[in-house]
């Protein structure tokens, strides 16, 4: 089966509709993109799928199918596939790990829509709500548009950024929760199966932006597929050739039946030292086609 069929067919058997928008990739947390609650596509952290929990709790493989699948598009950062679930909730959040209420979700998209246009005024009220923010994923679907509308975003960005330094710090060992992270969590009273999606969901939201390079190149070090999928994507769309060595080294990393789909975001890089190092991993002659397309 392959990745997208275990994805419709998850999705089936819990009656999800999986729908293709048109989406920037690196958006999916920002305003355009409904999303799925923050946390679908940051499932390696994540307690194993049990029938009472919610959508989050994806399998590992089901987490990098829908990240692959987003990044493996054509073109490669113009579109993107989803789970289109209702992602806020008409009760207040029990936990800032929760969905945000509606009312709260739907003003927000209002003012990120207005923001896209250049209003000043939805910029500063975005400003201000950003510092309310209940829930962690609103908190970053505001921060994801502030990076991108508001003059000044050195607070925002101080407080993405940190998040996303600790989803390196603590990224995942063959897909399993670090002891350290554990104890780090224990002391601050955080559950990691909660707040390490949380970490990695501001990784995501971090790799475009340049600030990030160096964060960037540090995560292609690590031993977390989902982090290095981001960091590479992150540098691609960043266009950096001087880290395409290190990209090769960690694309070598990803399993077997990975590695084309993620060799496939380097089409972003617009490059033909990119293009060398992709085609060494794409063998399916439609992907290959595909990825030749988007160039």
């Amino acid at each position: 089966m392959t990745l997208l069929a275990d994805v419709v067919a998850h999705c089936e058997q819990r009656n999800i509709k999986v729908a293709l928008i048109g989406a920037a990739a690196m958006t999916v947390y920002g305003a355009t993109t409904p999303a799925c609650s923050g946390n679908v596509l940051s499932e390696s952290r994540h307690r194993p799928l049990t029938a009472d929990r919610p959508l989050q709790d994806y399998s590992h493989r089901m987490r990098r199918a829908l990240l692959f699948l987003l990044f493996a598009a054509t073109p490669v950062f113009g579109e993107s596939i989803y789970v289109d679930m209702k992602p806020c909730a008409d009760e207040a959040p029990e936990t800032p790990y929760g969905n945000p209420q509606c009312a709260d979700y739907e003003l927000h998209s209002a003012l990120i829509a207005s923001a896209e246009t250049g209003d000043r005024s939805a910029i500063a009220l975005l400003r201000s709500r950003y510092a309310l923010a209940e829930t962690h994923s609103e908190r970053h679907r505001i921060a994801a548009a502030l990076l991108r509308f508001t003059p000044d975003d050195t607070t925002i960005w101080r407080d993405i950024y940190a998040e996303a330094e600790l989803a390196v710090r603590f990224a995942n060992v063959d897909h399993e929760v670090q002891p350290a992270f554990e104890k780090w969590c224990e002391e601050r009273n955080l559950d990691p199966y909660e707040h390490g999606p949380m970490l990695d969901d501001a990784f995501v939201i971090a790799a475009p932006d340049p600030r990030s390079k160096a964060l960037l190149v540090k995560a292609l070090e690590t031993k977390d597929e989902d982090i290095l999928f981001s960091a590479i994507a992150g540098l691609a769309e960043q266009r950096d050739l001087a880290s395409l060595p290190a990209i090769e080294a960690a694309i070598e990393r990803f399993d077997v039946d990975d590695r084309q789909y993620v060799a496939m975001t380097l089409a972003a890089f617009q490059s033909e030292r990119a293009d060398a190092i992709a085609v060494k991993f794409i063998e399916n002659e439609d992907d290959l086609a595909r990825y030749r397309e988007s160039r």
